[in-house]
């Protein structure tokens, strides 16, 4: 996340191509084929204070956001434009 409430996804490195590097020394690069990084969520106007993916019984996944503002958004991951739901009516903050 970042200070305006975004989360980003980043390429990272093949794990054969990271070990290889790591055992001759040399930086772990991505890719040149990867994506660049692509927005996930958004949350209008507060700051991201957690992140987390998660699997349902039925091999989804789903992506957890929290913020300052006693919000948890609930979306489909890797699609995290479609909102499963809110969870609202936190008295504390999230974290």
């Amino acid at each position: 996340g970042d200070l305006s409430g975004d989360a980003f996804a980043y390429p990272v490195p093949v794990s054969d191509a990271a070990e290889n590097c790591r055992e001759n020394g040399e930086a772990a690069s991505v890719k040149p084929t990867s994506t660049p990084r692509r927005l996930l969520v958004g949350h209008t106007a507060s700051m991201l204070t957690g992140l987390q993916v998660v699997s349902n019984d039925v091999g989804g996944q789903f992506i957890l956001t929290s913020d300052r503002d006693e919000k948890i958004r609930v979306s489909h991951f890797p699609k995290s434009y479609v909102i499963h739901g809110y969870l609202l009516g936190h008295t504390a903050f999230i974290s």
